[in-house]
């Protein structure tokens, strides 16, 4: 069991028991909403291209905040959903931010 404590007086704050880690790479993903349906009544009301085009439509918003923010000076750390792990990848884009 992993735990997670406050700093300052070590008091157990979370305890995670890792057999609900989930592995770090997952080639698939599927979910089934039968049992929600059947079971809660619930139906979708969002289709997938609605649902695309508020993913793509965060995504732009996150991009012209972050070039504002550069244009503006400020050093923008990009996506922590998949981090350079390259050195050289890191370098140039820490070279990029000024």
């Amino acid at each position: 069991m992993e735990e997670t404590g406050r700093s300052s007086t070590g008091e157990v704050v979370v305890r995670i028991d890792p057999c609900y880690f989930r592995p770090a790479e997952v080639e698939t993903l599927l979910g089934d909403p039968r049992k929600a349906r059947e079971t809660l009544g619930w139906t979708t009301t969002t289709t997938l291209e609605e649902l695309v085009a508020e993913m793509v439509a965060a995504d732009q918003e996150d991009a012209r905040k972050d070039a504002l923010l550069r244009l503006k000076g400020f050093k923008v750390v990009g996506s922590m959903e998949n981090p350079p792990t390259n050195p050289a990848t890191m370098q140039r884009e820490q070279g990029a931010q000024g």
